[in-house]
């Protein structure tokens, strides 16, 4: 990245970051909407209309670190479709200011999106 950043004459790079996601198929006739919905919200619906129910749901953390990295954690139905039975999960981290960029820092960031990605999975949908 240093190295095409040079090339280039890019003086300066605004943020850097990196993106982990995950698909998980759940068991045939579980739709990942409601899935989540179930893990994640309350079952407080007095909010809707009458005649209208509650299908699904998807949600988005925003994290961040002391050395302020932010990290978005998604979880929704793959495609946004809230009767399909895949489970997209997505780890997004960004470094607003990257003036130590190195190849370490690179490293850490990938490692700790990964890390996030993997402790929400496990945490909401273990796999034994």
């Amino acid at each position: 990245m240093v190295a095409l950043a040079n090339t280039l004459n890019i003086k300066r790079i605004k943020a850097i970051g990196a993106n982990w996601e995950v698909i998980l198929k759940l068991e045939e006739g579980n739709h990942a909407s409601a899935a989540i919905a179930k893990k994640l919200f309350q079952q407080n619906t007095s909010f809707l209309p009458q005649n209208v129910r509650l299908i699904g749901g998807s949600a988005r953390v925003f994290l961040s670190d002391p050395s302020d990295r932010v990290y978005t954690l998604s979880l929704e139905p793959r495609a946004q479709n809230p009767v399909v039975d895949e489970l997209w999960m997505s780890c997004n981290a960004n470094i607003p200011s990257p003036e130590a960029l190195s190849i370490d820092l690179l490293k850490e960031v990938f490692q700790q999106s990964y890390h996030l990605l993997f402790k929400m999975q496990e945490s909401l949908f273990p796999t034994h």
